[in-house]
């Protein structure tokens, strides 16, 4: 007779985030593309990164700091700021 295997018992919690951090991605693009905030090539740009990511289009959860949803909501630093900036004052 051979001897017993042992029995491992493994509990997995998972952490589920709150629903406003919910992104599908191809609505998160169209709303990128209305603002007016990312040109074009910006928008294609996340694009690609998104599709090379390993997110899933319908399932993934961002916090607001990368959250498309948020996009426009929070005060705006660095180049992109600057650049808005230099086109307003160019009017």
């Amino acid at each position: 007779m051979s001897p017993r295997q042992p029995v491992l018992l493994v509990d997995v919690n998972a952490y589920l985030p709150p629903a406003e951090y919910k992104v599908e991605w191809a609505q998160a693009m169209r709303q990128q593309r209305e603002t007016d905030i990312y040109t074009e090539e910006e928008v294609q740009f996340q694009e690609r990164v998104f599709a090379r990511s390993g997110l899933h289009p319908q399932r993934t959860y961002l916090p607001p700091s990368l959250n498309p949803r948020y996009v426009g909501v929070y005060r705006k630093t660095g180049s992109t700021a600057t650049r808005q900036h230099k086109s307003i004052a160019a009017r």
